[in-house]
């Protein structure tokens, strides 16, 4: 209706006449589509009519309209203006598996829960690609924030895109005012707490507040810093032993990668691997951790006289599997002389969405490899039952959430049955992540469940430490106590 020479709201009557009327309820009825909802509360407010021609929510020049209106009203004592600030993690990664059309329609799916979400006062607004703006009609912050996270639990649900299943979540920055201030600095801090909120990793709610911007620009820094850490020798990589629980016997281990910033110290990995990752950094970090795994085993079968080597599982990022990653493991198990059949990759099971025909073909390009696949935190994600039958996976990690209640909670442990009784059915092997406790373990070993890691065995550890624990410790001695001895492949754990 832009450049319409009629006044908006005569415009807007007219076009509204032209609309079925609601079945029942009047205005807001449940008969009342969520798009009707919107025009007729657009002409209610009397400001000029502006959609977003792709989600029918309002566009930014409507948005603004209404943000002006909103902080005006702060001259009102007691009257406060709320809005947040979402953007959609993961859409990338739809618009590139499933092409525009499908990031489109989850856009529009987008929308629409956020319109059904909100209520009559409320604005919905797209403020370009995959960011949106909620106006909060409450003078609360709390209710602000009550309302965010709403919205982060509902757009965590599975997306229907033409029969496949696409999982994403949203970062949502909240800004709340109670005093008249300008439009733009409004809006700009919104998004410097979306900002953080997605530096952060994602799924979750910020209130920005004086020491938001400070945190924001810190982790910036950060950032640049990632980029020269490899080169300056700043990463490494330590090792969890894995225990088969037949034999007691270390069989593998878990590579994990460490930060040492020079004047910060450690840096915990869930802040910079998802720097790594929104950075384009990924790829890279990745290789090197692949090559500095594979040289470790090569390094420790110099050393081993048992005759069978070590096993290495490496996690791997969804945003590797974009790339050339099978190309890269056959040049680094070739230069290295693994077998890669000695590697274990493992992905989240996040990233195992149903139907998604490019992570399908991804997997079986790295079986055709030789590498093995794992489902790692495998019970927290929305993966669907079939996709276990359609992908080339060939173990499940069990969560640590899960391990952390089997002996003291009824739900926990039947969950945990459940997976390996599933595991068991689909002929693949059950690793326990974060056991920690000899409860945990009996428990663990009652249900069957093969392989474990966690405190209770060892803390990861630096490569001579590592070397030091196999040397002290051939069998875990609680498990040589009842009878298990000896040095089992995990190929017997139905790996191969």
């Amino acid at each position: 209706m832009r450049g319409a020479s009629l006044p908006a709201r005569v415009v807007l009557r007219r076009l509204l006449d032209t609309l079925p009327r609601p079945a029942r309820g009047g205005p807001g009825g449940a008969a009342e589509c969520r798009h009707d909802r919107q025009l007729r509360l657009t002409a209610e407010r009397g400001r000029p009519f502006r959609t977003d021609s792709l989600t029918g929510v309002d566009d930014r020049v409507a948005l603004r309209h209404a943000v002006v209106r909103a902080l005006a009203r702060t001259r009102v004592p007691g009257r406060a203006a709320g809005a947040l600030l979402l953007d959609v993690d993961g859409f990338t990664s739809v618009n590139d598996s499933h092409g525009q059309h499908g990031g489109d329609e989850l856009l529009r799916q987008v929308a629409a829960r956020l319109l059904a979400l909100c209520r009559s006062g409320e604005v919905v607004a797209r403020l370009g690609g995959d960011e949106f703006i909620v106006l909060a009609g409450s003078a609360r912050l709390s209710d602000c924030v009550e309302l965010s996270e709403r919205i982060v639990a509902a757009l965590r649900a599975p997306y229907d895109l033409g029969g496949s299943s696409v999982v994403v979540s949203a970062s949502v920055g909240v800004v709340y005012a109670d005093d008249e201030q300008d439009h733009d600095a409004f809006l700009q801090q919104a998004d410097v707490a979306m900002r953080v909120a997605k530096a952060a990793g994602g799924d979750r709610v910020v209130v920005f507040d004086a020491a938001t911007h400070t945190v924001l620009l810190d982790r910036q820094a950060l950032g640049r810093d990632l980029r020269t850490a490899l080169g300056q020798g700043q990463l490494s990589l330590v090792y969890q032993p894995i225990i088969d629980l037949r034999t007691g016997a270390t069989c593998g281990a878990e590579a994990l990668m460490r930060w040492t910033h020079p004047t910060r110290g450690a840096v915990c990995p869930t802040v910079f691997v998802p720097m790594a990752e929104s950075a384009g950094l990924i790829g890279r970090l990745g290789a090197w951790v692949l090559e500095q795994a594979c040289l470790q085993l090569a390094a420790w079968d110099a050393l081993d006289t048992g005759g069978q080597g070590l096993h290495m599982a490496i996690n791997v990022s969804r945003r590797q599997l974009d790339g050339e990653l099978a190309d890269t493991l056959r040049r680094i198990t070739s230069r290295t002389g693994i077998a890669p059949g000695r590697l274990l990759l493992e992905i989240t099971e996040t990233a195992f969405v149903e139907g998604d025909v490019d992570l399908a073909q991804q997997l079986e390009d790295l079986r055709a490899v030789g590498c093995r696949i794992a489902v790692d935190d495998f019970g927290t994600g929305y993966s669907a039952l079939n996709e276990l039958r359609r992908i080339p996976v060939q173990v499940l990690k069990i969560d640590k959430s899960f391990v952390d209640g089997i002996a003291s909670s009824r739900e926990e442990l039947a969950v945990t049955t459940a997976i390996v009784r599933l595991a068991q059915s689909l002929h693949k092997t059950t690793v326990a992540e974060g056991v920690e406790t000899g409860a945990q373990l009996a428990h663990l070993l009652g249900l069957g469940c093969e392989l474990a890691q966690g405190f209770l065995f060892s803390r990861p550890l630096d490569p001579d430490a590592f070397t030091a624990y196999r040397s002290a410790t051939p069998v875990y001695q609680p498990l040589a106590s009842a009878g298990f001895r000896g040095l089992t492949d995990w190929s017997v754990a139905g790996l191969s």
